[in-house]
């Protein structure tokens, strides 16, 4: 851990988890991390729950950085046709905006242009 940027914790929305997420932080802090580093997942969360990301928040004593709602159709359709999340769920866009947080966008011409010529000089050695 002393090595990473940051550190993302992953819990779900029901009371055990959110207690145990609490006394995660508080041991990941008594270890010497800084509270800055320290970044709140919550998987599967219902489209009608009872606690707002606010609410999780104060549970906690620090921010969620991210969401992810409960998807089960999707992510069993994805697992039982052997393909990705369909790109319009709601699992399958807040999994990007996630990401996008920590990746530069790259156009996709830039990229394949960037990876042919990665490979070119990896096969010819230029």
């Amino acid at each position: 851990l002393s090595a990473t940027n940051g550190i993302h914790l992953v819990c779900t929305p029901e009371l055990p988890s959110l207690l145990m997420m609490r006394r995660t932080i508080a041991l990941v802090q008594e270890l010497g991390y800084p509270h800055e580093h320290i970044h709140v997942i919550v998987n599967r969360v219902p489209r009608r729950s009872d606690l707002s990301a606010a609410d999780m928040e104060k549970i906690f004593r620090s921010p969620v950085q991210a969401t992810f709602p409960e998807d089960p159709a999707g992510v069993q359709k994805a697992l039982r046709d052997g393909t990705p999340l369909a790109g319009n769920c709601d699992l399958s866009k807040s999994i990007r905006k996630f990401v996008a947080t920590f990746v530069e966008r790259k156009s996709p011409k830039s990229e394949r242009a960037q990876g042919s010529r990665s490979f070119r000089e990896l096969l010819t050695g230029t």
